[in-house]
């Protein structure tokens, strides 16, 4: 194990607790009442999509320092995990979502 685990465990923790944080508030939403093809619904998802951005590329720029201040060699790895994959995954359900509510208002606006 890496000596600098703890450290980027506190690193990482508050990328994984604002990803958490911003689907309970989207469930928040859609529990009032709000219909889910909405322009609020959307704004959510995009908030959400990227903090999953964010949580799988932060290592990749991060742990190279972290690396150099604990062992004092540069290691640099990119990687394509699984989080990444699920962050491409939401953000194509963002684009269904995007048409979807651009059809609610097209509806909405006809009637």
């Amino acid at each position: 194990m890496k000596n600098f685990t703890i450290a980027s465990l506190f690193l990482y923790a508050p990328f994984f607790l604002v990803i958490l944080y911003r689907t309970k508030q989207l469930f928040e939403k859609i529990a009032q009442g709000t219909p889910v093809f909405d322009s609020q619904i959307v704004q959510q998802l995009q908030k959400i999509s990227f903090w999953l951005y964010v949580y799988p590329l932060a290592p990749m720029i991060i742990n190279p320092f972290l690396s150099a201040l604990f062992t004092q060699s540069l290691e640099i790895k990119i990687s394509l995990n699984t989080s990444l994959l699920f962050a491409i995954g939401v953000s194509l359900l963002l684009e269904v979502f995007k048409y979807g509510a651009t059809l609610q208002y097209e509806v909405d606006e006809t009637v």
